[in-house]
């Protein structure tokens, strides 16, 4: 069973760097080996100590899945933070770290949008963190329309159209769809700039 360097908890367990140490436990082993009693073991904690906070694997698993819907939100946050003035590119980047983050962390964005988590049951907590999620890129569209480069429709599905765009993207990047060899940063770049090109510019031609 893998080891972290973490420091044992003894009577100060937290909730939170225990999720923490489920992600990476996550990541390494994937969510079928995942549970309390493992997670507990890998860094030296009583294996009753995790239900102080959760009843079960399932409710572990949405406070993972909450952290993962707060990173996306923080990516669109950064992305329009680093280009306040190009709206533009705060979509473009929002969404190739995305699927940056996306290749880098696979076991968590496949919790996110995978069957281990039924939405129509999900927690209150879990549905706010997916909603700002959402509502951070958002307010990306709503930068690009405020400085009228964008149509006057719905942000709200633009938003939509232009996640659908980079988490399909992403999907094949993770299936292995796009390239027989890890794929290079540059290499994403490149894929999410020409998406981004289409989603921006549509596939009609203009009259």
């Amino acid at each position: 069973m893998p080891k972290t360097t973490r420091a044992p908890y003894h009577h100060g367990f937290l909730k939170e760097s225990f999720v923490e140490a489920a992600i990476e436990y996550l990541e390494k082993n994937g969510v079928a080996r995942l549970s309390l009693r493992e997670v507990a073991a890998a860094i030296g904690v009583s294996h009753n100590a995790p239900y102080r906070h959760f009843k079960g694997k399932d409710a572990l698993l949405e406070a993972m899945a909450v952290i993962g819907y707060q990173k996306i939100e923080a990516i669109c946050h950064q992305a329009a933070q680093d280009y306040p003035r190009d709206p533009i590119q705060q979509l473009v980047e929002a969404g190739t770290r995305y699927v940056l983050h996306a290749i880098k962390h696979p076991e968590l964005h496949n919790l996110l949008f995978g069957a281990n988590i039924k939405s129509s049951a999900s927690s209150v907590e879990l549905k706010q963190a997916a909603h700002k999620a959402v509502m951070a890129l958002v307010r990306i569209i709503e930068n690009g329309q405020a400085a009228s480069l964008y149509q006057d429709r719905p942000a709200e599905q633009m938003a939509l159209a232009s996640l659908s765009a980079v988490h399909g993207l992403s999907q094949f990047a993770l299936a292995g769809h796009l390239k027989d060899s890890v794929l290079t940063t540059k290499e994403v770049r490149s894929y999410c700039a020409n998406v981004a090109d289409m989603v921006l510019h549509g596939l009609l031609k203009r009259k």
